[in-house]
C-alpha cells in the first residue's frame, strides 16, 4: 500500500528542509523533466512543502513541490512527477488529492502546463478532470507566454 508523506519548511532559511526536498525529488524530476533538483534550486523556487508517494517497498513513486505565495492561502505547484514505472496507477491522482487535503479548505492551488509539448493536451485534460480550470484571467498568477495557467479552489 502506498503512503503519501509530507515535508514542510519551518522558517525562511532551513537548509535541512532544502536538502531533504532536493534528495526526495532530484532523481524523479531529472527523469521526468530532464533537470534535477539541488538544494539551491529548492531555495530559488521558494519551495515550502514537498509531498511524495512512497510504495510499500520504500520507492518514491511520485512527488510534488509546492510554494506558498503571499499570506493568503495560494499555493503554486512547482512540478508534479510520477516515475514511469508507476504511471497510470493512480499515484498522480493520489498526490493531487493529498494537496487538496494538505492546503485546506479555501485555499487555491495553481500550476502551469508547458504549451507545445507532446503531452500538453493530455495533461490539460487530466488536470481538468482533477478539478482545475484554465486561469488566464487571474491577476494573482504570473506565467510565461509558453505556459497554460490552471487553478483549483479547494472546497471540502
Amino acid at each position: 500500500m502506498a503512503l503519501v508523506k509530507t515535508l514542510a519548511k519551518r522558517g525562511q532559511f532551513n537548509m535541512w528542509f532544502d536538502r531533504q526536498a532536493a534528495r526526495t525529488t532530484n532523481e524523479l524530476y531529472a527523469a521526468q523533466f530532464g533537470v534535477g533538483v539541488s538544494r539551491k534550486c529548492v531555495q530559488s523556487l521558494g519551495v515550502s512543502h514537498v509531498l511524495w508517494v512512497e510504495t510499500d517497498t520504500g520507492e518514491t513513486a511520485g512527488a510534488v513541490m509546492l510554494r506558498r505565495q503571499s499570506m493568503e492561502p495560494l499555493f503554486r505547484v512547482q512540478g508534479l512527477a510520477v516515475s514511469p514505472e508507476f504511471q497510470r496507477q493512480g499515484y498522480g491522482s493520489m498526490l493531487i488529492s493529498s494537496i487538496d487535503d494538505f492546503v485546506g479548505n479555501g485555499a487555491t492551488v495553481w500550476l502551469c502546463v508547458d504549451n507545445g509539448k507532446r503531452n500538453t493536451f493530455w495533461l490539460v485534460q487530466w488536470y481538468l478532470r482533477m478539478g482545475f480550470v484554465l486561469a488566464y484571467r487571474d491577476p494573482r498568477l504570473s506565467y510565461r507566454d509558453d505556459e497554460i495557467p490552471m487553478k483549483k479552489s479547494i472546497k471540502h
